[in-house]
């Protein structure tokens, strides 16, 4: 018999005034596993993301992990009951180093001042930014910065690891290294959530996905299956014709 799903997302909306920006969106996220859920700008998966975090309340349906329901927990509830998320603009305690900026969240979910210098430190040199422990968050590169938000986030060792746009403005290397924490933290047995713009990437790194447009849910499966979904490639092919007629 398959394992329960860590996260499981029944019938999820969000509006904005008129706006339905997440419309009954259903899914299930496994230990072991990345999901990543692909669209284009105004597809709503930061909208599904800020749900799911807590950021935002839901206008309907329901959320539970390992059978919980945290539907009507706040943010800061569901970060201690497993859930922990990274965000599309990295937002660092410009005062404190680099390092401490990843043991404050560890210390705040109860490890020592020495566990969490351990874990930080583990989890930064996996990124690469290891001659970057001591320094100031200001003088780190864009990229940088995005792997100090991943390794804040990935350091916790969540039950559920929302991923938003981590590989964004990454170099080549960056982007390599990125990865192998992503399938590291995976095959640790967290479930793994993921918003990500670039294609080629979703279909090499995620084992399912699920594809949005409009708010609505339009495909779902194995990266293979989701590119064979006639849905799917109506509304991308779509819209690069679209786009190619304009220009």
């Amino acid at each position: 018999m398959p394992e329960a799903p860590v996260f499981v997302a029944e019938n999820v909306s969000k509006r904005f005034g008129g706006l339905i920006a997440v419309d009954k969106v259903s899914l299930e996220a496994h230990a072991g596993e990345i999901l990543g859920i692909m669209g284009q700008n105004g597809a709503g998966k930061t909208s599904l993301f800020n749900t799911f975090a807590g950021i935002y309340v839901a206008d309907g349906g329901r959320m539970t992990l390992n059978d919980v329901d945290v539907t009507a927990l706040p943010a800061w509830r569901r970060s201690i009951a497993g859930i922990a998320r990274t965000f599309q603009i990295p937002q660092p305690i410009w005062s404190l180093s680099v390092c401490e900026n990843v043991q404050v969240g560890l210390i705040a979910h109860g490890k020592s001042k020495a566990e969490s210098a351990e874990i930080a430190e583990e989890t930064l040199v996996g990124l690469g930014l290891q001659a970057k422990l001591k320094s100031d968050p200001g003088d780190l590169t864009p990229g940088q910065l995005r792997l100090l938000e991943f390794a804040r986030a990935a350091s916790l060792r969540p039950k559920l690891l929302l991923l938003d746009e981590v590989f964004a403005g990454l170099s080549l290397p960056e982007q390599q290294s990125t990865a192998d924490v992503v399938r590291k933290l995976r095959d640790s047995g967290i479930a793994i959530i993921w918003i990500e713009h670039n294609v080629r990437l979703m279909m090499e790194l995620a084992d399912r996905i699920v594809a949005m447009d409009h708010g609505h849910k339009i495909g779902a499966g194995t990266p293979l299956e989701v590119a064979r979904n006639p849905d799917v490639i109506r509304v991308y092919l779509g819209r690069q014709a679209a786009d190619g007629k304009k220009s």
